[in-house]
Parts: C-alpha cells; structure tokens; sequence
C-alpha cells in the first residue's frame, strides 16, 4: 500500500519537472542536445540564416545524426561538416596535430550558420574559434558542449578559449542565446 502514494509522488513530481516548468533557462535535461538542435534549426529557418552547419569534436557522431534529423523535419538543407581527430583527447596544453593529413582551410566551407564545439579542452577550443572566425557572419550561433565544464571554472577549457576569443576580436560582437544540458552555452554572433 505505501507504494502507491510514493509512485503517485513521483508521477506528481515528474509532471510539474518537466511538463509546467519548462523554462528553457532551467538546467537539466529537459533542455539538452535536442531541445538545443530543435532551438537552433528554428531560430535558422526563421532568420533566414544561410550558410554551414559545423561540428568540432565528433567521437561517435550522434550530435551531427542528431542536427541531420533535426535539418531534415526542419526542411533545412545546410551543408554538414564535421571534425575529428578520432584519436581521443589531446594532453592538455598539448597543441592537436593529426600527421598525413592537410590543414582544412576556412574558404572550404563558405559562411557558418551553426558551430557546434564539443573540444573540452582550451588548446582545441582555441584552434577551433581561429579556424571559424572568417566563417562567422551576422547570425552564426555558436554551441559549446562543454562551456560550464571544470566547474564552469573562467581561467579553463572552453570558457577560457572564448574569452580571449572575445578580447582579440573585439569586432566580434555576441549575445548569450541559450543554455542546454548541465555545462552547454550558446551564443549569438553579431558582426560589424
């Protein structure tokens, strides 16, 4: 008999979590990798953002399956690239280097729409944000996966890459957008 209160609580709690308060600045995972895909393609479509869909930081490839299925019930048709080493993490402070294999240059892919960082680290973090800052144009979004890591610790990781992005290129101009997942931040770019 005790049971059936404490399913009726959970069932109770469940409800009000995730179906009334579902304010996206909540953190959880509610709002997660989806959620986020589903924000982005909207605000895209809507804005009539053209250009690129880039990852960094592929492992398996489920956020680029996730983005191409998001794309698709969006009617979106952005070129898709992703970026990968395969090869795991780099050493931190370690600068990422895959021998064979000729740079990529920033005129292949044309304007970004959407970046999706997934780097952890700051060393990768920073290679990427210089690699994509000529493809950034008014209304790129900027996703980083691993933002609030390290205890969202300033002085590390991805937050730390970003803002001395920010600080070296001042004419890149960018509005908090959204916040997914437990440590994920997105950005609005604003170009003059």
């Amino acid at each position: 008999m005790a049971a059936i209160p404490r399913t009726l609580f959970r069932l109770g709690r469940n409800f009000l979590k995730y179906r009334l308060l579902t304010d996206t600045s909540i953190r959880s995972d509610r709002f997660g990798r989806a959620h986020m895909a589903d924000l982005a393609a909207r605000f895209v479509k809507n804005n009539e953002v053209v250009g690129s869909y880039l990852e960094f930081g592929v492992w398996r490839g489920s956020t680029f399956a996730q983005f191409y299925h998001t794309f698709r019930r969006h009617q979106l048709s952005l070129p898709m690239y992703a970026f990968d080493s395969f090869q795991g993490l780099p050493e931190p402070g370690a600068v990422d280097t895959l021998p064979g294999y000729e740079p990529f240059s920033a005129g292949q892919f044309g304007c970004s729409a959407l970046v999706w960082i997934d780097c952890v680290l700051y060393e990768s973090a920073r290679a990427t944000l210089e690699f994509i800052r000529p493809l950034l144009q008014d209304g790129t979004l900027i996703m980083f996966n691993d933002f609030y890591r390290f205890k969202g610790h300033p002085e590390l990781g991805e937050r730390r890459a970003f803002t001395e992005f920010r600080a070296n290129y001042p004419e890149i101009l960018v509005t908090d957008y959204a916040k997914f997942s437990s440590v994920g931040q997105t950005f609005l770019v604003h170009t003059l």
